[in-house]
């Protein structure tokens, strides 16, 4: 607190002053830190919650009584008590603004021009001046700060106006043009003004008094000079013009707050001034919330890098730790379309995702989603991810788009967490800010409702209940929190109900490791694995030599998991090659285990150390059918009784085959044991498995029987099951319990086998046990007691027992595709698959399946076949891939071949077009999906009936003679059930992306198109295209000039059944020459992203002039220049102009804006009659 002493009038107030030097403190504006002076017998106190209040903060004022001060100091002031006028006070306020705002301005003119290095006194020196010169210049305080080189934020006045005259280009000390220029008012003339204004009040022992009028007069002249100096600094150092002017806007809205805030003590009668009073407690919860936010950063900022660390083998390098983006490489993220209702995944296509654009992405409304739900299978990636996330929040926000806006951002590990509610979560994760605020847990958790929190959630598939109940109150918060929340596809639509209740939601699924990177992630981790480096660079190339052989399911090879495993055996066991590297490592780790033993003088065998493993499998399948991840307790205390029974010791044993990791518990950092990954736990429980039913191989009955139970196999009757004369489902259940042995392996009990069963189990409990299924017959295929050929109809039996996603289609064959491929395409494995499969008349798979799909043809025959295909990491499908589809395409079948993200590749769709059309095919195709160029159109083949596709404007050129011979079609675009004639008219849905010049071409052809009821359409277009847009267009994305919209709002009263517009505007013209769009669509947005406007003022008159008379909701994307602080003032002002509207980073959400006023004059808006506008601005303030 800083006290200003007049003669017989003194106040008490927090401002930048208190940080000003000696030379700018005067006897008419006394600095005393820590006191409060008496005024007519009581106290006045203007507190100020933040230091920086003139450099864009608000000043804040609030008032407080007190009978006297005590303070022994203050009761012998030299300065004598009287009432303070309102006469004085206003000449507190103009020093105030000439000292505070005066600094401010010439220290920006200073960073701006200052052409030196970071030593100040070095650089004056180099100009030629002598050590004698840089004494007689500055005094010792001033040389003082020079040599401790604090920024120039902290010097006064007369240090910049020294350092502007000597140091920044401007004309020298003894020039006219600083003092008496002959003409105008140069640069240096403005700065000698400020200086001289500072010297008034340094060397004045009065304060001076002054009327309302006066003052505002003052300050308008005041803020005139300031903007100059920015201007005119700016302009010489080339600074852009939206920079100044945001700064002249502070400069206004300073003054402002400055006739506000500071003012008279109130009295008891003052009641008209309690609106005041309360904007006065708002600025005091804004400074109190900036110095929580602050505190809070601190605190996270220290406690990350304790948490961020990633460990590449703990039980083989306990040592080995290294930050995220060490070894962080691009991943392949997809958006995913399949949460969507069937109309928004038809209207919207799924888009690939940078990582640095994740909290940038919008969902298909253009909205920033609250909710991102991450998918991806175990070891994919996910919480590497948000680590790096971790990181670049602490060290360099600036690589991932929007996280600079982020605070704070908060991070929890789902699994083990016994957290349940957003309150609980910050006093955990802030408990030193928590505690030191000394605020109740709801007034602090009340501060986060205005900032930007993010909260990073991993391992939904892992939660706990607790956590179940803190994400159920996550979801309840309304205000400004983002989640990105990680999760296996198994939980994922379980996840996205959940959240879709309260929240917008936008799912996301990682695929792996961009291929095409893949070599730097493997360069990467040898760097932490290998010093030498001819070692490294002979290990890189052979690893890349044996990746390219190696055979894989499911892009195995892109999981970042398995990349380091193998690049970990190929490092450590060289000659280990088998499939299964999970074994082999399991085996490493066995060996090092007894080669550490050995080296602490400690003697084990190795049988030993295989004993107790055995016994850790047994332990991994009860922990996985528990979700225990990270061990309790009592879990450990099995291991280490088991150590102790085989005379093991339990340190080094445990530090073997699991890890230690860390986690945040309030003021501790606690320790768990943790399996080293999900995979990991996940291949010891489906060993322990395996070997239980070796064991039993030889006493078991032949089980082909299993399959012939009509009530297991057919989905059909599955459902009818419990009607009357019908099995129950639990003699389904007592059936397979007494007969198959895999479940016997894996449940304790027959209640825990009814779990278990399609009708009752979860969609992620049933992926789980798809994982161990797949893994057991891994195992068994390199069995040398042909193990597969006993127990393949007790697994293919167990997949239709348990697996929850057969329910959904009775065609879909997925999982026992996956089983087929896991076997290595064993004959018996693929007899049991055809007895369940040889039914059906359509089979439905996807490409990563299609080579145990294509294996099963010679034992199936269906009518029709569904292919789904994915581009997920190549240009081209892999040649498996293209080898089952030419396989497919042999065989006398109706096939559907549909490329999924459509818009990601061209080449990837028509190779997979090509292999089904090919010479000596024989399929019919009747539905295709893909995005095609002119050359792909000549490949559609005349049995085709629907076609979705998207092209350029030569694509739809020779789309369209091709419709010709596509006597078939009925509809082109979104998939549609109707049918209607064989003919090219018969289209009643089309889809196009294309230029004004394929609109142009695609529009001569649509009156042919009689029976088209939806168009789509995405392109480019200009004024001469809008009066073609047809009155059947359902959906419209569109880039286009003012004049493309004046046009485009001519043709919308046409328009009727728009449900969708989105326009993205590519100039900016002023504002009151852009068109009102008169447009109801539920679906509206004007994208800014692409323009550069001359002001936010600009953007507030576009937004009010497109949407006069709008009576639904709109978005507006802002222009990506644009921070956080413009976004809130536009969202400030069109508040002000009556809207009700959501701010997120660059999107504004707009509910309602019914005042129909058309905005100001374009000469207002883009900065015109600035100075009169202002001075209005001060008069209504003072009034």
């Amino acid at each position: 607190m800083i006290k200003f002493s007049h003669r017989g009038s003194s106040i008490s107030r927090s401002t930048d002053v208190s940080e000003l030097p000696d030379t700018d403190r005067s006897p008419g504006l006394r600095l005393e830190k820590n006191r409060e002076v008496q005024t007519n017998g009581g106290a006045t106190r203007l507190m100020q919650g933040d230091r920086s209040a003139f450099d864009g903060s608000k000043i804040e004022g609030c008032t407080e009584a007190r009978t006297q001060s005590k303070d022994p100091i203050e009761m012998t002031t030299r300065a004598r008590t009287t009432t303070l006028t309102r006469h004085t006070v206003n000449g507190f306020r103009y020093q105030v603004a000439v000292i505070a705002k005066g600094r401010a301005v010439l220290v920006q003119a200073v960073e701006w021009l200052y052409q030196g290095g970071p030593c100040v006194k070095s650089y004056f020196l180099s100009l030629g001046h002598s050590k004698a010169d840089y004494k007689r210049k500055f005094n010792s305080e001033q040389r003082h700060l020079l040599e401790r080189g604090v920024p120039f934020k902290e010097y006064d006045i007369s240090l910049l106006y020294i350092v502007l005259q000597l140091m920044c280009g401007l004309a020298g000390p003894s020039d006219p043009a600083w003092a008496s220029p002959p003409t105008g008012q140069p640069l240096e003339h403005l700065l000698h003004k400020v200086k001289m204004k500072r010297n008034d009040i340094a060397h004045s022992n009065d304060v001076r008094q002054m009327s309302d009028q006066e003052l505002i007069k003052e300050l308008r002249k005041l803020r005139c000079l300031f903007s100059g100096i920015l201007r005119l600094a700016g302009n010489r150092c080339g600074i852009r013009p939206h920079v100044f002017r945001d700064q002249v806007w502070e400069i206004k809205q300073n003054f402002q707050d400055l006739l506000e805030k500071v003012r008279e003590p109130l009295q008891a009668s003052d009641l008209d001034k309690f609106p005041q009073l309360q904007q006065e407690i708002q600025v005091f919860q804004k400074a109190l919330q900036n110095k929580i936010k602050e505190a809070s950063e601190r605190e996270l900022c220290g406690l990350y890098p304790q948490l961020w660390d990633v460990t590449l083998a703990q039980w083989l390098y306990p040592d080995l730790k290294i930050r995220p983006s060490v070894n962080f490489t691009n991943l392949v993220i997809k958006e995913d379309t399949s949460t969507l209702s069937p109309s928004q995944e038809q209207q919207h296509q799924p888009r690939d995702i940078s990582h640095k654009d994740l909290l940038q992405i919008t969902d298909v409304y253009d909205r920033l989603p609250e909710v991102i739900i991450i998918a991806g299978e175990g070891g994919i990636g996910k919480t590497t991810l948000l680590k790096h996330m971790l990181e670049m929040w602490v060290r360099d926000p600036s690589q991932i788009k929007g996280l600079q806006n982020v605070s704070p951002l908060l991070y929890l590990q789902l699994r083990g967490s016994t957290l349940t509610s957003w309150k609980g979560m910050l006093e955990s994760a802030l408990c030193g800010t928590f505690q030191e605020s000394g605020l109740t847990i709801d007034i602090f958790a009340d501060l986060f409702q205005a900032m930007h929190v993010v909260v990073l959630l991993d391992g939904y598939d892992e939660v706990s209940q607790q956590a179940k109940e803190l994400i159920t109150d996550l979801i309840s918060y309304r205000r400004n929190m983002r989640i990105v929340i990680t999760t296996r596809p198994s939980c994922q639509k379980e996840l996205t109900q959940i959240m879709k209740n309260k929240k917008q939601v936008m799912n996301i699924e990682i695929k792996g490791i961009d291929r095409k990177d893949r070599h730097f992630f493997i360069e990467n981790t040898l760097a932490a694995l290998v010093q030498d480096p001819v070692r490294r660079d002979e290990l890189k190339g052979k690893i890349i030599r044996n990746l390219e052989n190696l055979k894989t399911g499911k892009g195995d090879l892109d999981v970042p998991l398995t990349l380091t495993l193998l690049i970990i055996r190929d490092v450590e066991a060289p000659d280990e090659s088998s499939p299964d590297v999970y074994q082999d490592l399991t085996s490493l780790m066995m060996k090092k285990v007894k080669e550490r033993l050995a080296a602490k003088g400690i003697g084990v065998t190795l049988e030993k150390v295989r004993e107790y493993h055995e016994f850790q499998r047994g332990v991994a399948l009860r922990c996985l059918k528990k979700r225990e991840h990270d061990l309790l307790s009592e879990t450990v205390e099995d291991l280490k009784a088991k150590c102790n029974e085989l005379n093991l010791p339990y340190k080094e044993i445990l530090s073997g085959f699991l890890i230690s990791k860390k986690f945040r518990q309030g003021l501790f950092i606690v320790h768990v044991w943790s399996f080293p990954h999900n995979r990991f736990q996940e291949h010891w429980a489906s060993s322990h498995i395996a070997t239980q039913l070796s064991k039993m191989s030889r006493s078991l009955p032949d089980m082909s029987g299993l399959l012939d139970f009509a009530f297991l196999t057919d989905v059909e009757k599955k459902k009818k099951l419990g009607m009357p004369g019908l099995p129950t489902e639990e003699e389904v259940v007592t059936f397979m319990f007494t007969k198959n042995p895999i479940l016997q392996v894996y449940v304790d009990n027959i209640e825990e086998a009814k779990e278990l069963v399609w009708g009752n189990i979860g969609g992620d409990i049933s992926a789980l046990l798809m994982e161990i299924v797949f893994n057991i017959a891994r195992i068994f295929s390199s069995s040398r007691e042909n193990l597969l050929d006993k127990f393949a109809s007790a697994i293919i039996s167990f997949i239709l027992y348990s697996d929850h996603s057969h329910l959904i289609s009775k065609n879909s064959c997925h999982r026992i595709c996956e089983t087929v491929m896991a076997s290595g395409h064993h004959a018996s494995i693929l007899e049991a698959a055809a007895k369940v499969l040889r039914t059906s008349g359509t089979l439905m798979t996807r490409g990563e399946y299609l080579p145990g799909f294509v294996a099963l043809f010679d034992y199936v025959r269906p009518s029709c076949v569904e292919v789904f295909m994915s581009k997920d990491t190549e240009e081209f499908p892999p040649s498996w891939q293209v080898s089952g589809l030419e396989a497919l395409s042999k065989q006398n079948i109706e096939l559907i071949l549909t490329i999924n993200d459509i818009k990601s590749s061209i080449q990837f769709s028509e190779a997979c077009l090509r292999a089904v059309t090919g010479p000596g095919s024989f399929c019919r195709l009747t539905k295709f999906g893909g995005e095609l160029t002119e050359v792909g159109m000549q490949l559609l083949p005349e049995s085709l009936e629907e076609l979705n596709t998207k092209s350029d404007a030569e694509g739809v050129r020779a789309l369209v003679p091709r419709l010709q011979h596509l006597q078939r079609l009925q509809t082109l675009g979104p998939a549609d059930s109707r049918r209607g004639e064989p003919s090219a008219r018969a289209l009643r849905k089309l889809s196009v992306e294309t230029d004004a010049e394929g609109f142009r071409a695609l529009a001569a052809r649509l009156p042919r198109l009689e029976k088209l009821q939806e168009l789509e359409f995405e392109g480019h277009l200009t004024e001469a295209e809008m009066p073609l847009l047809p009155e059947v267009l359902f959906s419209l994305r569109v880039r286009t000039d003012a004049a493309g919209l004046r046009a485009l709002a001519r043709r919308l009263p046409r328009l009727t059944k728009l449900t969708s517009l989105n326009v993205r505007l590519l100039d900016c013209p002023p504002a009151d020459s852009l068109s009102a769009l008169p447009c109801e669509a539920p679906f509206l947005t004007l994208d800014l992203r692409h323009v550069t406007p001359p002001s936010w003022e600009w953007v507030c008159d576009a937004v009010q002039q497109v949407f006069l008379g709008r009576n639904s909701e709109y978005s507006v994307h802002l222009p990506s220049e644009y921070d956080e602080l413009q976004t809130q003032r536009i969202g400030q002002e069109l508040r002000g102009r009556g809207a009700t509207l959501s701010c997120w980073l660059q999107v504004l959400r707009v509910f309602s804006f019914p005042l129909a006023v058309r905005p100001r004059p374009a000469s207002d808006a883009s900065g015109g009659k600035e100075s009169g506008r202002e001075g209005s601005d001060c008069v209504r303030s003072a009034s």
